[in-house]
């Protein structure tokens, strides 16, 4: 009888909450108070889901990898010397919330990767080495975004609960990466200028789009469409039913034109690693033929992406053959040759955390390498950076990373998680192909969420959940 009277009591409260709430509303835009309107609205919206998420703290996986999405578009402090961006805001709140919860609901136990020794060894080395790094006080702010990233890694393996959870979030990324690609595809339609201007460029000089500008360099915006890309190429190749394979290949499509209108040809060749590894675990040998040739001629009728996507091979075929007249691939070859020297002068423990933009001036000049000096290769940083001790480490971590995200593919029980772990794993190698021929790999908040998310897979089929 107590809990019928307390279930009516909460529904009152309920009740009358929500009736002041929309009075109060009323009243501001009775007023004219739009701004207040807004903000009072977002307040109550704030409230409401993070009361949910005090409840369930995976929820906050939405924010939080959206904001890492979504990171260039708002900064907190924009002014200020570190600015915050929606990603690192909405950590700090998931953090928050998670701790309460633990709290609240007495949950103490915190799941490990099992992989915290040479995790350890490794962050030992890197704060060791800013002793002697020329450029220690940079590479003791990445140390930092590093070990961030690594609690972002728990927090992910701490949340999800359930194989759905991760699946969720997947889908969440697809919606944004799709509408985000669909953007960039039509601003780069709906302007044949910069086709023209692309061709009558011959490839040395490339007018490049990224969601309207939302990302400064086309790179990084071509690397966020990895995790949608590996998702729809998942679900393409899968045995579901046609109608979903058919609308996840149709936004493939529209991803693949985000990655060709960004003229990233380490975005191409990386998403080309990713459909060759997911049709290899799928075994859809003939369908991925018949699609991939659909695919192509789809590219090669519209004129804009025809003209964009041959531009690309061909810029990856000059830099190949070296016939390139792109300043990028001679800056870097310079990057790194100095890289390799810097490894053969210090091989045991490199020349510091941070120290390759510092130390590449030994080689060669700023002039030369047009004011490039940081690496565009996380293997050849590592080798010059942390020298061999790091770089058997990072190549020990990477190994069992992928183990892991091929044992919980090898465990799926079911077509959908097969195709969450599949869309895991080849995006993971996707990254890892892209950060070699560019730099950021240690910070990369994405790259980390999958590697949270296939630890996350491991511990959930460890403890036996099969949902």
């Amino acid at each position: 009888m107590l809990s019928y009277k307390l279930q009516d009591e909460t529904l009152l409260i309920s009740l009358v909450a929500g009736l002041l709430t929309l009075l109060l509303a009323g009243l501001l835009l009775l007023f004219s108070y739009q701004l207040a309107f807004v903000l009072f609205f977002l307040t109550i919206v704030a409230g409401v889901f993070a009361y949910f998420c005090f409840q369930h703290p995976w929820l906050m996986l939405f924010p939080i990898t959206i904001g890492s999405f979504l990171g260039a578009l708002y900064y907190f402090f924009e002014s200020s010397p570190l600015p915050v961006t929606l990603f690192q805001f909405f950590l700090v709140a998931g953090l928050l919330i998670l701790v309460l919860h633990a709290f609240y609901y007495k949950k103490f136990e915190i799941r490990l990767t099992g992989l915290e020794l040479p995790v350890l060894i490794l962050l030992s080395l890197i704060f060791i080495s800013l002793v002697y790094s020329p450029g220690r006080d940079a590479g003791f702010f990445n140390a930092l975004r590093f070990v961030i990233l690594l609690i972002f890694i728990l927090y992910i393996m701490n949340v999800v609960q359930k194989h759905r959870h991760a699946l969720y979030i997947l889908a969440g990324l697809v919606v944004v990466g799709v509408v985000l690609s669909a953007y960039s595809v039509a601003e780069y339609m709906m302007n044949p200028q910069i086709a023209i201007e692309n061709i009558l460029g011959a490839g040395a000089s490339l007018t490049r789009v990224s969601a309207g500008g939302l990302y400064h360099d086309p790179n990084r915006f071509a690397a966020i469409l990895f995790i949608p890309a590996a998702a729809t190429a998942a679900v393409t190749f899968s045995n579901l039913n046609w109608k979903y394979r058919i609308i996840s290949s149709i936004l493939f499509v529209v991803l693949l034109g985000g990655i060709v209108a960004s003229f990233s040809r380490s975005g191409l060749i990386s998403l080309v690693i990713i459909v060759l590894l997911t049709i290899s675990l799928t075994k859809q040998w003939k369908f991925s033929f018949v699609l991939g040739t659909l695919a192509f001629a789809t590219v090669l009728v519209i004129p804009e992406f025809r003209s964009a996507l041959l531009t690309t091979v061909d810029r990856i075929y000059e830099v190949a053959f070296g016939t390139s007249a792109d300043d990028s691939a001679g800056i870097r070859m310079m990057l790194a040759i100095a890289g390799m020297n810097m490894f053969f002068e210090s091989y045991m423990l490199g020349v510091g955390f941070g120290g390759f933009p510092e130390r590449f001036t030994d080689y060669f000049t700023l002039q030369q390498s047009v004011g490039v000096n940081m690496p565009h290769n996380v293997t050849y940083k590592v080798m010059a950076e942390l020298g061999l001790a790091g770089l058997l480490l990072f190549l020990f971590l990477f190994y069992c990373v992928v183990k892991t995200g091929y044992a919980a593919f090898k465990q799926s029980v079911n077509e959908y998680q097969k195709i969450l772990y599949i869309s895991l794993l080849t995006a993971l190698i996707g990254y890892v192909t892209f950060y070699q021929f560019y730099g950021g790999a240690l910070t990369d908040s994405n790259l980390m969420l999958l590697v949270g998310l296939i630890f996350a897979g491991n511990c959930l089929f460890t403890e036996g959940v099969k949902s």
